[in-house]
C-alpha cells in the first residue's frame, strides 16, 4: 500500500490551477484565428505623407536614424534613403581629423575604445575603425596588445 502524502495531499489548488489555465484555452467549437498578414522579408514599411513629415521634423530636431527608425518601425538605411529623397541634409557622420587625433591621444593614454567613444559621440566601433587607420595597435580588453 502507497500513502500520498505531502504536496499531493490536498490537491484543491492544483485543480483550481488547471480549471484556470483551462478557461483561459480557447474552446474547441471557436474558430481558428488567424494570423495577421506579415510583409514578405525584404519589404519596406512605406510611410504616409504626414508621417514622412514627421520623420523629418525628428530629424531635424536632433534625432537619430537609429531612433527614427525604431520610432516608425522601419530600418534606419530606410530612414536615411527617405531624408535623402526628400532633400534633407544629413548630419556629417563620423570623425573629423582633429577628433581623429583626440581620440589616438586619449588610447594612447590608456583610455577604452567605448570611453573615447561616448566623449566624441560615436560608435567605439567608428573610433577603432579611425585609429587602426592611422596605424594605431589596438589593445584587448585587458590592456594587453592585440596579435
Amino acid at each position: 500500500m502507497v500513502e500520498v502524502s505531502g504536496a499531493y495531499y490536498n490537491t484543491k489548488l492544483q485543480v483550481r490551477t488547471l480549471e484556470d489555465l483551462l478557461r483561459k484555452l480557447p474552446r474547441l467549437t471557436d474558430p481558428l484565428t488567424r494570423r495577421p498578414e506579415r510583409r514578405a522579408p525584404g519589404t519596406a514599411r512605406q510611410l504616409e505623407a504626414d508621417q514622412v513629415q514627421e520623420l523629418i521634423a525628428g530629424y531635424r530636431v536632433g534625432a537619430t536614424v537609429y531612433e527614427l527608425g525604431n520610432q516608425f518601425g522601419i530600418n534606419r538605411r530606410t530612414v536615411s534613403a527617405i531624408l535623402r529623397r526628400q532633400g534633407v541634409e544629413m548630419r556629417r557622420r563620423g570623425l573629423s581629423p582633429e577628433q581623429v587625433e583626440e581620440a589616438v591621444q586619449l588610447y594612447e593614454s590608456g583610455w577604452s575604445l567605448a570611453r573615447i567613444g561616448d566623449k566624441l559621440g560615436v560608435d567605439a566601433g567608428t573610433v577603432r575603425a579611425r585609429l587602426r587607420e592611422r596605424g594605431m595597435r589596438m589593445r584587448d580588453t585587458h590592456g594587453r596588445p592585440t596579435g
